[in-house]
């Protein structure tokens, strides 16, 4: 997908039964998973995520965004939606 913003994990699991550890940069979790699958980790443990986004396109010419706010400056705390635009299904 154009534009598409990478984002890094870091991992650790085993190779071959050697314990390895490291940091992939891909497109998603999804993406991280596969990509530790074909290089042959097996028991991949992530050590460390910093954001989890949802992206909403069910509802015909929306696309809403839910992030996670933790208890800080603002009052409202949890999965609030965070961006809400018009795009049509096309765009999709």
């Amino acid at each position: 997908m154009a534009g598409e913003t990478l984002k890094k994990f870091k991992y650790k699991g085993k190779k071959k039964g050697k314990k390895v550890k490291g940091e992939i940069e891909v497109a998603g979790l999804v993406q991280a998973k596969q990509a530790l699958r074909e290089e042959g980790l097996r028991e991949v443990v992530l050590k460390e995520i910093k954001r989890i986004r949802f992206h909403y396109l069910q509802l015909r010419n929306w696309k809403f965004t839910v992030d996670y706010f933790a208890a800080g400056p603002v009052s409202n705390t949890g999965w609030l939606i965070s961006d809400v635009e018009y795009m049509s299904d096309a765009e999709k």
